[in-house]
């Protein structure tokens, strides 16, 4: 390996770049919704809390992420607002729920441009509504390139940027093996063995 500091460094920011683009996609996220009030009361202000987080319990953070509310009946939606992110992998938003009864919530996690991950869960508004936290999961979804030239670059990008950092830690690594001299003086009349 080589002993030059700045190719050392160029090569591990290479290789955390590479694992974060492939974790850059969509993976099991888990979420627990809680409510301010709770149980939440029928035609006031509610502000809703996700606590997002990866199968490895670290907090999914810089989501974009929506809700929409039906009405037990069926008839009238309330769409929120991008949630704020108030701690890592915290957010909130805050919404008016008119009616009292079972409202059903479709979270929308849209993160990624090239997908959307949907998940639905049950909220019960008024005296008998939903006073503890709810669980759910955004299930990973199918990722890709979005055109033929951006899955080039990545078949013929990526292993061009690879070879190019190899051939750079090979041409300045310098040798570790010790070059044997050659004698200056050697006999012309010597005999040859």
């Amino acid at each position: 390996m080589t002993r030059n500091p700045l190719v050392r460094t160029i090569l591990a920011t290479l290789t955390l770049l590479a694992i974060h683009v492939g974790l850059a996609h969509a993976t099991l996220v888990f979420v627990d919704v809680t409510s301010d009030p709770s149980p939440p009361r029928a035609g006031e202000p509610l502000v809703l809390r996700i606590d997002m987080r990866d199968p490895v319990d670290a907090p999914v953070e810089d989501a974009i992420v929506f809700v929409e509310a039906t009405a037990p009946s069926g008839g009238a939606m309330v769409t929120s607002d991008r949630f704020e992110e108030v701690d890592p992998g915290v957010y909130e938003t805050t919404l008016t729920l008119a009616a009292a009864g079972d409202w059903t919530l479709l979270f929308r996690d849209r993160t990624f441009r090239q997908e959307e991950a949907n998940a639905t869960i049950t909220l019960g508004v008024g005296p008998t509504g939903t006073a503890e936290p709810l669980t759910f999961i955004f299930p990973p979804t199918a990722t890709g390139p979005q055109s033929l030239t951006t899955w080039l670059i990545w078949l013929v990008g990526l292993p061009l940027v690879a070879g190019l950092v190899v051939t750079v830690m090979v041409l300045r690594g310098g040798s570790d093996a010790p070059v044997a001299k050659t004698d200056a003086h050697t006999d012309e009349n010597a005999p040859a063995s």
